[in-house]
C-alpha cells in the first residue's frame, strides 16, 4: 500500500539528528554541535559543557553517562522506556525537499530531545511511540528566497517553507545583515517515531534488522539507522546522519 507523507520527508535526520546532556553526564556536545537557540537547548535538554537534564529524563540506572554511547550491539527485543537524552545537530539542516533555490542551510546550533517508548519483538517487528522536541539555529543564503521563481521574504520561509520539512508552526527567520535569513526553528513531532531524527515522514512500525551494532528500521519506503548498545537493561541510541550530523545518545530502560 502506498505510504503518503504529510508534507515533504526530511534527510535530516536533522534522519532526525544528535546530541550532549540528559543527565548530569559532563560530556562535551559532539564535533561542530553548540547548544540550542541561543545558547540553550530548547524544551528542557540543554547542550553546555556541563550537561543538563532532558525535559522528562532521569539519569540511566547505575549511574551510566547519557551523553554518549559506545556501541555494542545486543539483544533488542522487549519494550523500552526513555529515560534520559542529549542530542545535538551540528553541519548542515537538508532544505532540498522544500521546493527553494538552495539545498542546505548551515546550522549554528541545535538540541533534540527524545522521551516516549519503543517496542521490539521478537519476530522482528517494532513500534516507535517516542516523541522528538528541541530547536534548531540556521541561516539561509540569499538564494533560498527564491521559491519556484517567485521572491520571498525571511519571514515567509519561516511561517511556511520550514514547516513542511518538518519544523513547528512557530518557526521564524528574519533577515540577516549582508543577506540571507537567520533562522529559529522549534521542533515538536508527536506520534512521528524516528527517534531524535526531525522529518514529516512518520515511521512509528514495521520492521528492524541488526548488523554488529547498527539497528535498522524500515517500514518499506523509509529506512533509518542507528549505532546501538544493549547492556543489561539499559538501551543506548545514536541516530548515524551525515545531513545534520547528530551525535550524543538516547537511554532507554527496558520494562
Amino acid at each position: 500500500m502506498k505510504r503518503q507523507a504529510i508534507t515533504f520527508p526530511l534527510a535530516l535526520a536533522l534522519t532526525a539528528v544528535a546530541v550532549a546532556c540528559g543527565d548530569a553526564a559532563s560530556d562535551s556536545p559532539g564535533s561542530g554541535g553548540s547548544s540550542g537557540v541561543g545558547g540553550s537547548a530548547a524544551t528542557g535538554g540543554g547542550s553546555s559543557t556541563g550537561g543538563q537534564q532532558s525535559t522528562g529524563g532521569s539519569s540511566s540506572s547505575g549511574g551510566a553517562d547519557s551523553c554518549s554511547n559506545t556501541p555494542c550491539g545486543g539483544d533488542l527485543v522487549g519494550t523500552w522506556t526513555v529515560t534520559s537524552s542529549c542530542l545535538t545537530v551540528s553541519g548542515e539542516v537538508d532544505l532540498s525537499p522544500a521546493g527553494i533555490d538552495c539545498t542546505r542551510g548551515p546550522i549554528t546550533a541545535g538540541a533534540l530531545q527524545v522521551t516516549g517508548t519503543f517496542t521490539a519483538n521478537a519476530d522482528t517487528t517494532f513500534s516507535d511511540e517516542t516523541t522528538t522536541t528541541g530547536n534548531v539555529d540556521f541561516t539561509l543564503p540569499d538564494q533560498c528566497l527564491n521559491v519556484s521563481g517567485t521572491r520571498t521574504t525571511c519571514d515567509g520561509l519561516g511561517r511556511s517553507v520550514l514547516t513542511s520539512i518538518g519544523f513547528a508552526s512557530d518557526s521564524k527567520c528574519q533577515d540577516a545583515a549582508g543577506g540571507g535569513c537567520t533562522c529559529q526553528a522549534p521542533v515538536s513531532l508527536t506520534g512521528y517515531g524516528k527517534m531524535g531524527i526531525v522529518s514529516m515522514m512518520p515511521l512509528t512500525s514495521g520492521n528492524y534488522s541488526t548488523a554488529g551494532s547498527v539497528v535498522t528500521f524500515t517500514d518499506g519506503f523509509e529506512t533509518i539507522s542507528y549505532s546501538y548498545c544493549v547492556s543489561g537493561n539499559t538501551l543506548t541510541l545514536t541516530p548515524q546522519t551525515t545531513l545534520p550530523i547528530t551525535t550524543g545518545a538516547i537511554v532507554l530502560q527496558k520494562q
